[in-house]
């Protein structure tokens, strides 16, 4: 269809050059500055378009951000064409087409993925009422959409999110335009005065996890150091067996 369309089509020069066993799989083609490179698997086919006329990675259009708003007005039609065209064939064969929109904007994925929860546990899905457990946060207040809640992150750091109800007892944390994730409300909290930007485990939760990294490892000499240090810190409340 590409081919008809009078995109050329060959084996990727770069593939070939450096891995020539790949050959095979990899193509490249281009039409009036747009160009194309395929990888061809057995349980997949994947096409990425991108030009060289406006590019910011120094590496070429291929690994800019932002490739369409890029392309050059006849360049983007002639991509709008390509992908048009590819999508009425395979729908043609019997495909489905399950694309879904991405967003530049956080808080516009979060909506985006809010509606298709939506779409499929029905309408009015979220003005239902909600068990109190789902929607109260770590102080005991319950949420709503819109609240600012606080919490600590993977790495232990405070962080501060504007929050949407998910599912169950999981809410959106929006951070800013760009960046949200996903938590629990049993962690999220309000601010307080005096809340360390950065909460630290407990010396004994840490050297737990090394001595069960030892012992998973069956390091186990390493494993009798951790065992004593647990001891001499919590003696009264710790049993540790360690057998190879």
């Amino acid at each position: 269809m590409l081919k008809r369309q009078q995109f050329s089509w060959m084996r990727d020069p770069r593939i070939v050059k450096l891995y020539p066993s790949l050959a095979s799989t990899f193509h490249y083609g281009c039409l009036k500055g747009l160009e194309f490179c395929a990888e061809i698997h057995p349980a997949m086919i994947k096409l990425e378009f991108f030009q060289n006329f406006v590019t910011e990675n120094r590496n070429g259009g291929k690994y800019d951000f932002d490739r369409l708003k890029k392309m050059p007005y006849l360049i983007r039609l002639r991509y709008q064409k390509a992908v048009n065209s590819i999508r009425s064939m395979l729908l043609k064969e019997g495909f489905a087409d399950d694309s879904k929109v991405t967003h530049k904007s956080a808080l516009a994925n979060v909506m985006q993925r809010r509606k298709e929860l939506e779409d499929f546990q029905g309408k009015g899905f979220y003005a239902r009422e909600r068990q109190s457990y789902n929607i109260t946060d770590g102080d005991g207040v319950a949420l709503k959409d819109g609240d600012v809640r606080y919490f600590y992150d993977l790495n232990n750091r405070l962080s501060k999110a504007t929050v949407y109800h998910n599912i169950n007892n999981m809410w959106w944390a929006v951070f800013n335009e760009s960046r949200y994730t996903n938590i629990a409300s049993f962690r999220l909290f309000s601010w307080k005065p005096g809340l360390p930007r950065r909460k630290y485990p407990k010396p004994e939760s840490r050297i737990q996890s090394l001595l069960d990294t030892a012992t998973k490892h069956m390091d186990f000499e390493r494993a009798i150091v951790y065992r004593d240090l647990l001891k001499a810190r919590n003696p009264s409340s710790l049993e540790v067996s360690i057998s190879g």
